[in-house]
């Protein structure tokens, strides 16, 4: 597993080895200190499943005044890997030499998402263009963890605000 891009949940190969996924509790699990090197990918996994199971909640509302899509600039040129431990502090600058496009290459996903119309609503877009997410996350157990996820979110964000889910 190669943590270089965002791009995981949209390859065909699943990258976030997302172990939490059948904990009784996801986010519970998520606090967990083992498994943090997953992390980065499982939040983007994490991401792409909420607006997967939200972007339709909003539409059916009618309450839609957004239009919510996930998005990838792509392995660019920053300072992510940063404080990355070794063998990756010293594979992250060889990897980004070869392979990351500039930061401005990779806004242009950003530009592009923040312009799209509301066809994109709820998509994936990646390198301008809308993308399908990975198997997984299209199979029966993907949709099943989708939900999951979803309906634990709604419930921490009701905790913190009472009738907060009222609002999509």
């Amino acid at each position: 597993m190669w943590p270089f891009t965002a791009r995981n949940a949209v390859a065909d190969k699943q990258q976030a080895r997302f172990v939490e996924k059948s904990a009784p509790s996801i986010f519970s699990a998520l606090k967990n200190p083992k498994n943090q090197q997953d992390r980065y990918t499982v939040s983007k996994l994490l991401e792409i499943l909420t607006v997967r199971e939200l972007a339709p909640a909003m539409t059916a509302s009618g309450k839609q005044k957004v239009i919510l899509n996930c998005l990838t600039p792509g392995f660019c040129h920053s300072e992510l890997m940063r404080d990355a431990p070794f063998p990756l502090n010293i594979l992250a600058p060889v990897g980004k030499f070869i392979l990351a496009r500039t930061t401005e290459v990779g806004s242009r996903t950003l530009v592009s998402a923040a312009a799209a119309s509301e066809d994109t609503h709820g998509m994936y877009l990646q390198d301008l263009k809308v993308k399908e997410p990975s198997r997984w996350v299209r199979s029966e157990e993907g949709k099943e963890v989708q939900k999951k996820v979803y309906k634990e979110l709604l419930g921490i964000l009701e905790g913190i605000a009472p009738g907060i889910t009222k609002n999509i």
